[in-house]
């Protein structure tokens, strides 16, 4: 917990953190997917998000194929914090 005001020490925070994964493949078609919320000033988000991607050849991609992709993968960390009074 964070003390926000030293005036006020009966106001604390709580932060609360989260990770964004948005995959966009082309203009008109985008996958978002969001970890769980970790409480706490070093959160930690043992989680797997999973995003269909498929090579042209179904196997592998070729070097050619992830340089010309137009795919794009944004990352986005949020944290907010919620003051509570004790």
């Amino acid at each position: 917990m964070v003390v926000r005001d030293k005036k006020d020490l009966m106001n604390t925070a709580q932060v609360e953190t989260f990770v964004e994964v948005k995959v966009q493949y082309h203009e008109k078609f985008a996958m978002t997917k969001r970890t769980n919320v970790d409480e706490g000033g070093s959160p930690k988000w043992n989680e797997v998000l999973v995003f269909p991607l498929e090579a042209d050849n179904k196997t592998n991609f070729t070097r050619e194929e992830l340089i010309n992709s137009q795919t794009m993968i944004i990352v986005s960390l949020f944290d907010k914090q919620m003051y509570v009074n004790m």
